[in-house]
């Protein structure tokens, strides 16, 4: 008897597990494709609902110049955004035929600490025409398609042939554009920069493809690469970061520090208004805009010029073929002068020099072009009692004597200035090398 109830007992928990696995909710684990969520007509906007603490809505919205951001602020997208965003949702979205495993929905970023809600509307509706959850986009692995996974009101799980995901899934300050201020570079004839001390005031014009200095008037020519960076800075100002719930005030700029003005061809002016350089960075707006951004203290720097920024870093232009006579630095004060057979020592040392080892130091010193001007104080520079100098003698009798003293910046750069000149350079550190050789670098036998 004990063996019948023992198998009768065995039996009844077979049957209940039996029952408990057949009325058990089964998973959604395996969802097959296609699938496709179809093309909204007259898409107006956009609802995105982000996660985590950093998120909330966001709504994009079309306008008359395409999508624009109108929550949590009103901003211009970035045109990269703005043209995926068209052409994803520009015809119905649809799906691979493959089969995805929807038990784990944080492998596709579709948990709820990663999915981004997606919501569609139609012009002048308050309903969606379509909802969905996107979450990690992918690149289909030996090809460049773009893929996104999706899942739909129902729970099924997609993965849907667009890089949606790579764009709504984003930050706001990810979707805004960076761009403050955006000119045709071409048409820009005229640049003001204007200072609140009226005295530090410049007026660029357009010369050809060149940059001229008409106010105020100086005796030299303008260093191309400053003037390039002056003009990108007005027609292609790109910033770091945004700013939010903080006036102009709170960052310097109601009153701003510079004002930078550019006129078009046809006498329009747009104007950057600028902050004082501020750490590693400075405040900027357009004269018309609201919105506060951030660009780099190199940047602000290109914008705030000043006729030491902008003057050519090519302070001589003396050409190695005029040079006559070389004195140079080092312990040894080797000198060395051009004949008719060649360059050879002067002075104590004697011999043939060998040209291709005296060239290089040659042009280094003769189209020595500084790093960037500076005003300091004579005593700090070392200039005073030179670390080296080198000496130069062209044909036509002029004598040019380079100054170089201590380190100007952390980079070792060194101050330097040509003694008949006023004007103080820093230059790279590697002059120091230049201007003091050994007899053995100058030497025919020496490799």
């Amino acid at each position: 008897m004990k063996k019948y109830a023992s198998l009768i007992a065995l039996s009844v928990v077979i049957i209940l597990a039996i029952v408990v696995v057949t009325t058990k909710k089964e998973p959604i684990e395996k969802v097959r494709a296609p699938h496709s969520i179809a093309h909204v007509e007259e898409l107006e906007r956009i609802e995105l609902t982000q996660p985590g603490e950093d998120g909330g809505l966001v709504v994009l919205t079309q306008g008359s110049e395409g999508w624009t951001l109108t929550k949590p602020v009103e901003a211009p997208l970035a045109d990269r955004v703005s043209e995926q965003v068209a052409q994803g949702l520009g015809k119905k979205i649809s799906t691979d035929d493959i089969k995805l495993d929807a038990t784990d929905l944080s492998q596709f970023g579709l948990d709820d600490d990663n999915a981004t809600t997606v919501a569609l509307f139609a012009k002048g509706s308050q309903s969606p025409a379509a909802e969905f959850v996107i979450g990690n986009a992918m690149t289909v692995e030996g090809t460049r398609a773009k893929r996104t996974y999706i899942k739909t009101t129902d729970g099924k799980v997609y993965r849907a042939q667009t890089d949606l995901g790579e764009v709504l899934g984003k930050p706001v300050d990810e979707l805004r554009s960076k761009t403050v201020q955006k000119l045709d570079r071409k048409a820009v004839s005229e640049i003001k920069v204007i200072y609140q001390d009226e005295s530090k005031n410049l007026r660029l014009t357009r010369d050809k493809d060149d940059w001229k200095l008409a106010e105020p008037a100086v005796d030299f020519t303008l260093e191309r690469s400053a003037t390039s960076g002056l003009l990108n800075g007005v027609s292609n100002l790109i910033a770091t970061g945004f700013v939010v719930d903080r006036s102009p005030a709170d960052v310097g700029l109601d009153p701003w520090n510079v004002k930078v003005a550019a006129r078009e061809t046809g006498g329009d002016v747009r104007s950057i208004l600028i902050s004082e350089v501020q750490g590693d960075k400075a405040y900027v707006k357009t004269e018309t805009s609201p919105h506060i951004y951030e660009i780099a203290k190199n940047t602000a720097e290109q914008l705030t010029a000043s006729p030491l920024t902008l003057r050519n870093r090519l302070v001589k232009d003396i050409k190695a073929e005029d040079v006559k006579f070389v004195q140079f630095g080092g312990a040894d004060r080797i000198a060395v002068e051009r004949t008719d057979a060649g360059w050879v020592f002067a002075g104590r040392t004697k011999g043939q020099v060998k040209e291709s080892a005296l060239t290089p130091k040659l042009n280094a010193i003769a189209q020595l072009r500084a790093v960037r001007f500076e005003t300091p104080e004579l005593g700090e520079t070392g200039l005073q009692r030179p670390v080296e100098q080198v000496t130069l003698t062209t044909k036509d009798g002029g004598r040019h004597v380079l100054l170089i003293g201590t380190e100007a910046d952390e980079k070792g750069n060194l101050w330097a200035k040509w003694e008949d000149v006023d004007l103080i350079m820093v230059v790279p550190q590697w002059i120091k090398e230049r201007a003091a050789p050994t007899a053995a670098e100058l030497t025919d036998e020496s490799s």
